[in-house]
């Protein structure tokens, strides 16, 4: 049985946002049959009831990394998952002395560590490039946004059409640490349509009805409009398809808002502090009105977050931790910053049809474009389940297809080449349709290369052609 150690808080400053994802995939490790373990400072009691619904006991926390490390291993945990904002120095060096796969939950440059897997949920984590240590295993984008389990069983259900703008709920984050609610909940009680508002914490007053805090299904219900802080709580709402709208409480914030408003799938409501020094900008109460747009945005929304993040990031562990020897598996589009750094070596480059350096942007569009291109396989191979370097098949007609690798620098050398090629083979064999024959090209001076693939069953003269490449091939 698996073992996960959760380190994660919710404080009153802090917020409840890294305390529910924490939440979320203990979740989804439990119902993949691990044992969890929960640490963190707790101080809400509305995660302290959803912990205590999960029956997920809350243990005295850690912080000084050597202790923390302690604590998960004392527990017998394969997997220490952190998400904090707390820079917690030399923890991968001690979970690693440890024999503990450190997992690190990121929102962009906050809560960055060296860990062995990372998590970005964040769309825009897929078009930035983040220089990869060797080993890390990136885990990017909104496919790995860990929901918890009832909001992922509720995503699954169509959602109401949007009525008229009746009833509005505010929502400030678990703890609302900035005083958000009143001022608010006071601008959409005053909007032109007076429609009613639910805020939870507001000091009552005419028009708006405060509520405690609780389940956010049941405080959505009958709600045809959600104003929240930009925190977590807006990928529940995406994947709920409940129209949104967004202000920006505080920094951490800026890039959820920003995204969810330049795509359009949020009305923006600015900053915090534009709204106490301006209130509502012009045009914003008709933009809340229109119940066609705000329909619209909550499908788009809805398309971008499908509830099961949580699962994926556990599958992903179970993955690396049961991998041995060295094997494959499909590159996804957290890789890219990887597949960046290998194939621009310039060893790499030297060795390539094409010598020239790499550039970012056209380098993630590449990666996109043949994760969806159906005559292209690109795969990531590894070693005891760490990256080691990536093979691309291109299919060129219906019974062959052409075989590139690239190893990552830190495992050349080490003899990796030709069991990946063997893993890659064996891969591709066990797949729909597969090609009767692969080909490899590469250029005559690079002997290492022709050696690891004779090795895996290529043959060949090993004669230049007219382009200057050697060809050698296999059958499948």
């Amino acid at each position: 049985m698996r073992r996960l150690y959760v380190r994660c808080d919710a404080t009153l400053h802090g917020g409840v946002g890294h305390a529910m994802r924490g939440l979320a995939v203990a979740e989804a490790a439990i119902a993949a049959g691990w044992q969890v373990r929960f640490a963190g400072r707790i101080e809400s009691p509305l995660v302290r009831g959803a912990l205590d619904a999960a029956g997920i006991g809350v243990e005295p926390v850690q912080d000084a990394p050597p202790a923390l490390v302690a604590a998960a291993a004392a527990a017998e945990a394969d997997v220490l998952h952190v998400d904090s904002y707390t820079e917690f120095p030399g923890l991968h060096d001690a979970a690693r002395a440890a024999g503990v796969l450190l997992s690190s939950m990121e929102d962009g440059e906050w809560g960055r560590r060296p860990a062995d897997v990372v998590v970005d949920g964040h769309p825009r984590a897929l078009d930035d490039y983040r220089p990869e240590s060797s080993g890390v295993e990136v885990l990017a984008g909104p496919a790995f946004l860990p929901l918890r389990a009832a909001i992922a069983a509720a995503a699954e259900r169509p959602p109401a059409e949007p009525g008229p703008l009746r009833r509005v709920l505010v929502l400030m984050g678990g703890t609302d640490a900035f005083g958000a609610t009143d001022l608010v909940a006071r601008l959409l009680a005053e909007l032109p349509s007076r429609p009613a508002v639910r805020a939870v914490g507001a000091t009552p007053q005419e028009g708006i009805e405060s509520v405690p805090a609780g389940s956010l299904l049941d405080l959505l219900d009958g709600v045809d409009l959600v104003v929240t802080a930009g925190g977590t709580s807006v990928w529940e709402l995406a994947a709920l398809g409940v129209p949104m709208a967004v202000v920006q409480v505080t920094e951490n914030q800026a890039e959820n808002r920003r995204y969810l408003v330049e795509h359009d799938l949020a009305q923006g409501l600015g900053t915090l502090e534009e709204l106490r020094s301006g209130g509502l900008a012009s045009g914003v109460a008709d933009a809340l009105a229109d119940r066609s747009l705000a329909g619209e945005r909550a499908s788009r929304a809805r398309l971008l977050v499908d509830g099961r993040g949580a699962a994926r990031i556990v599958g992903a562990w179970e993955d690396r931790l049961g991998a041995t020897g060295v094997t494959v598996r499909p590159a996804r589009a957290g890789d890219a910053s990887a597949l960046f750094d290998w194939r621009d070596d310039p060893a790499t480059r030297a060795a390539s049809r094409s010598t020239g350096a790499l550039e970012w942007t056209s380098h993630a569009a590449w990666v996109r474009a043949t994760l969806a291109d159906p005559m292209r396989s690109l795969l990531i191979a590894r070693t005891e389940g760490a990256p080691a370097g990536t093979v691309r098949f291109d299919r060129l007609d219906e019974g062959s297809a052409e075989i590139s690798i690239t190893l990552a620098p830190s495992a050349r050398g080490r003899g990796l080449a030709q069991p990946v090629i063997a893993a890659a083979m064996a891969w591709l064999a066990a797949q729909p349709s597969p090609p009767r024959l692969v080909i490899a090209e590469m250029r005559p001076e690079n002997g290492a290369s022709q050696r690891a693939f004779r090795a895996a069953g290529f043959t060949g003269d090993g004669a230049a052609g007219a382009d200057g490449m050697v060809r050698l091939s296999a059958a499948l």
